[in-house]
């Protein structure tokens, strides 16, 4: 049966020039070759015994490098008279298997799996705990040679594969194929502005009223957005003191403690001066706490009183200066993202230091991931061979 069509033969001829509408099946070449090396192969031996037979029991049919399912069936009538019934491989869905690697079929095209990455994703109970939404198995105790013993996809798509190990793994393919989805990954939900002062006077962000942030998740939401979009956000109405602000910060997060705390008054007023937030003197761009091991991700201001002259707070958008340096000078930019630079804070009781570099690069997608300058807080440079240093202070 071809297509619905019950197909009567009684020479190899006429067969494979019937096989020849398989191809209407979508099948490739790869696909029909091996089709038809099977077909040719098996009728080769039945005619040399004069018999006809199913092919293979069931509704799979297996070659060296792969298992499919759901076969077309083909009709053929022997010389007997009597029709048997012989499967192919024009199959719906299915999987085929290379060295370390299946690839499965499907109408939705075709996916290539490995087995390591295969095995360690095995969500059954014995692998992994549901409730805790955490793996029990651990990737280094898989055998780095696993292969499948068997692999079948049912119709309702999905993946059933038993191992070299003896254990027995369950797939959603639709599941599958969005966690193999490199693109998916690497593309930005909310894609970031690369703003400067002329486009943020032009097309301003949001601000947000705290109020309703505190009690609206659609307004938090839009927060996160200009954060994600812009770097910054402003939230108007904020009470006058540290509870109010500290409502608003617990909302938006986990709030993290510093050596400073973790809220705290900045003011030119204190007697104990530690450090140059804390005095009147004008500070120019940088960020904030590069001695730790992670620069600041959020961090929140929020103006109680104000009297006299001056206090106002400058931004720019560094990630727009990092690709503005790569465009300009792909060579300087290359050496901030290597060049080691030591940051330190030194108190009577305290010192705290970090090394890295100026400009770090989403590794997935070489995208610019973070800046960390701060002027201020250089270290003594002992990172950075003198005959290097040079290019340093050039970049």
């Amino acid at each position: 049966m071809v297509g619905g069509r019950k197909v009567e033969c009684t020479s190899i001829g006429y067969l494979l020039q019937t096989l020849l509408s398989l191809r209407a099946h979508s099948l490739n070449e790869e696909d029909e070759a091996l089709t038809m090396a099977g077909i040719i192969s098996y009728l080769t031996r039945a005619a040399a015994r004069r018999i006809y037979a199913p092919l293979v029991a069931g509704n799979y049919i297996t070659t060296p490098t792969r298992t499919v399912q759901r076969a077309i069936p083909i009709c053929l009538l022997a010389k007997t008279g009597s029709p048997v019934q012989l499967s192919t491989s024009a199959y719906l869905q299915g999987t085929r298997h290379g060295k370390d690697h299946m690839i499965v079929e499907s109408p939705r095209g075709e996916l290539k799996l490995n087995y390591v990455w295969l095995r360690h994703h095995c969500r059954c109970d014995e692998c992994y705990d549901h409730g805790m939404i955490q793996r029990k198995l651990d990737a280094h105790f898989i055998d780095r040679d696993i292969t499948s013993t068997h692999s079948s996809v049912d119709e309702h798509g999905v993946l059933r594969v038993s191992w070299s190990d003896a254990h027995v793994s369950s797939f959603d393919i639709d599941w599958l194929r969005k966690c193999t989805d490199t693109a998916k990954w690497s593309a930005e939900k909310i894609e970031p502005c690369l703003w400067n002062g002329t486009l943020i006077k032009d097309q301003p962000p949001p601000q947000i009223d705290y109020r309703e942030c505190v009690d609206d998740d659609s307004a938090l939401k839009t927060l996160y957005g200009c954060l994600v979009r812009y770097g910054f956000a402003f939230v108007t109405g904020v009470p006058a003191d540290l509870e109010g602000f500290r409502i608003l910060t617990e909302r938006i997060g986990v709030v993290q403690h510093t050596q400073h705390g973790e809220m705290y008054y900045i003011s030119n007023d204190f007697i104990e001066q530690f450090d140059a937030a804390f005095t009147n003197v004008k500070i120019g761009l940088h960020n904030d706490q590069c001695y730790n091991s992670h620069s600041l991700g959020l961090q929140s201001f929020h103006k109680v009183s104000h009297s006299g002259e001056g206090g106002e707070n400058f931004f720019v958008d560094g990630f727009l200066c990092a690709e503005n340096l790569r465009r300009k000078d792909e060579d300087a930019f290359d050496l901030l993202t290597k060049l080691p630079i030591p940051y330190f804070y030194k108190q009577p009781r305290e010192y705290w230091r970090m090394t890295d570099t100026a400009i770090k690069l989403n590794p997935f997608t070489g995208k610019v991931d973070s800046v960390r300058y701060n002027p201020l807080d250089v270290a003594p440079i002992n990172t950075i061979p003198q005959d290097e240093i040079g290019l340093f202070y050039d970049a």
